[in-house]
């Protein structure tokens, strides 16, 4: 007589795991993080017939109703290959620059085999050290407003880069010692 009121019980409480997990993650989560909260793959494959969660990749779920939005697209990317990093044009975008309003999907990795998905840019780099690297509360890994400046300057004409240097000094998110540390650091790694 007991037992439903508790499997309910457990139920909701693992439901509410789930979605505080998802809350800090733009509604995704891993097969990995869910097996790490103590629920099954019988448990997750109930959450999938009910409709709590959705299969966005293999290993990758999301939790229904939740909105899609830009930032969710980066990390849905970011989730499918862990060591891409939002760079370019994408890390000009979250990093509310003006301009790069339409900004499509742009990573750097330092794999060796960059993945392939459609409508997606992935360059490889040979280096890409954690003081180029910032975790937003998200969950989304982004380039330094430093090192995405110094990747824009591979892709811009000098004229376009200019407002988007004086306007991140402006904003304080450059300043000429953080960019003279990022060119000094990757200048041996044959960019422009």
């Amino acid at each position: 007589c007991h037992t439903p009121r508790v499997d309910n019980r457990l139920m909701i409480d693992t439901d509410t795991s789930i979605l505080r997990l998802a809350g800090r993650n733009l509604g995704l989560v891993t097969r990995k993080e869910l097996l790490g909260l103590g629920i099954s793959p019988i448990q997750i494959h109930d959450r999938l017939h009910r409709g709590m969660l959705r299969l966005v990749a293999r290993g990758l779920f999301g939790v229904e109703g939740w909105p899609s939005t830009y930032e969710r697209e980066v990390l849905v990317v970011e989730r499918r290959h862990p060591r891409a990093v939002a760079a370019a044009r994408t890390a000009a975008r979250l990093w509310a620059r003006p301009g790069f309003g339409t900004a499509g999907l742009e990573f750097v990795t330092t794999s060796s085999r960059a993945p392939r998905y459609t409508g997606v840019v992935v360059r490889t780099t040979v280096l890409l050290p954690d003081a180029d690297v910032v975790l937003r509360p998200d969950g989304i890994a982004v380039t330094s407003p430093a090192r995405t400046i110094f990747d824009l300057a591979s892709l811009l004409d000098p004229k376009a880069l200019a407002p988007v240097i004086e306007r991140a000094v402006v904003d304080r998110l450059l300043t000429l010692t953080g960019a003279d540390m990022v060119i000094k650091r990757l200048d041996t790694v044959g960019h422009r």
